[in-house]
């Protein structure tokens, strides 16, 4: 119920619903503006649990704030905080993760440590025991990745296996059982595990071949194997071997593929697909397309670039105030790459070739919809 954001100048931005200090402001009042918490100007990374916050700053310190019930601030309280509060005296936080009560994070040496809530096993110490401090889980050394979902946990370790833990009612750890588990177990035996997604109660992960595989829960189809089913063992998703991005949440999945197209499915409020029906395969949203994969800054600004005339026949001109060189890619209505190239704004794109219909133009990161007539 809340968003935590960082600017470019490393200030800390929160909005939402505040009842726990979540949002870091100092006071216990919503917000329905962006605004701006304390003055520091090093923040590096954020991440939002269910009524807690919790962050990283450039100098490797981990912060938290919020509802801290179960422990899931992780300062050796149970009290609620409603400012960044450092955590330890730590220096080597490299990556935060939480979701629900319970978090996970990776030092800079790649090893594992939990906090917070504990009943399923989801911190996965061996123990069933909350935690209000983070404690290592186990003594590897080599964890490439990790994510929370509702009540459990995933990871990936340098060695290409994927690693789960916690409730298992579902079938969400994918180790072929129902039984919880409170230290990491390895799902299957394959090495090219690239990426996971931790949802409330079911899981999304790619491969290094860049296939969709998913399992758990999937009483809304949000596994997208086209039924209803749950299934605990990874299963893989259609055929295509171009995903790039996932992200499992309550009930539903999101997806962007390597072509910058945009899929969901699941629970149909959530998808974008403007229809109440829920989707039980990657469904693609036609009417958003070009999403970015990696956004990195651009040498000139968004707001210098427009395209006209609009509708288009012959030639579609790239207006570019600072005339530099700039990639472009136009895509169809279902993603697929039609035109790429590069323009500085002087030279029109020929684009008479083109059926009539709706395109969309990527020119760095900005995606613009046009009409060819």
């Amino acid at each position: 119920f809340h968003t935590l954001a960082i600017k470019k100048d490393g200030t800390l931005w929160a909005w939402g619903r505040n009842s726990f200090g979540e949002l870091g402001d100092g006071s216990l009042v919503d917000k329905s503006i962006p605004t701006k918490i304390g003055y520091d100007s090093n923040w590096q990374s954020v991440n939002v649990g269910r009524f807690h916050s919790l962050a990283l700053k450039k100098d490797g310190t981990l912060w938290a704030w919020g509802s801290n019930s179960t422990g899931e601030l992780g300062d050796g309280t149970y009290i609620d905080k409603i400012v960044p509060t450092q955590v330890g005296t730590d220096t080597n936080w490299a990556f935060i993760t939480t979701y629900g009560l319970h978090a996970l994070a990776l030092k800079k040496d790649s090893s594992l440590w939990g906090w917070g809530t504990n009943y399923f096993g989801e911190i996965g110490d061996g123990s069933n025991t909350n935690k209000n401090i983070p404690v290592q889980v186990g003594v590897a050394q080599n964890w490439k990745s990790v994510d929370v979902g509702g009540l459990f946990s995933l990871g990936i370790k340098n060695d290409g296996t994927m690693w789960a833990w916690g409730a298992n009612t579902y079938g969400q750890l994918g180790d072929s059982t129902y039984v919880d588990k409170n230290i990491p177990i390895q799902i299957d035996t394959f090495t090219n595990w690239e990426k996971i997604s931790a949802g409330n109660t079911h899981s999304l992960a790619i491969k290094k071949d860049g296939t969709l595989w998913s399992w758990g829960f999937n009483i809304y189809g949000e596994l997208g194997d086209s039924t209803f089913v749950k299934k605990n063992i990874p299963i893989q998703i259609g055929t295509d071997t171009n995903w790039d991005q996932i992200c499992a949440s309550w009930h539903y999945s999101i997806a962007i593929k390597k072509v910058d197209s945009f899929w969901s499915w699941g629970n149909f409020p959530a998808l974008g697909h403007g229809t109440i029906d829920n989707k039980i395969v990657p469904t693609y949203i036609s009417s958003l397309v070009c999403w970015a994969t990696d956004v990195k800054d651009i040498s000139v600004s968004e707001s210098d670039i427009f395209i006209y005339p609009n509708p288009v026949s012959n030639q579609l001109s790239v207006r570019n105030i600072q005339s530099k060189i700039l990639k472009y890619t136009i895509t169809n209505s279902v993603g697929q790459t039609i035109l790429s190239g590069n323009t500085n704004g002087h030279t029109p794109i020929q684009v008479r070739i083109l059926p009539k219909g709706i395109y969309f133009i990527k020119i760095q990161s900005k995606v613009l919809k046009f009409v060819k007539e």
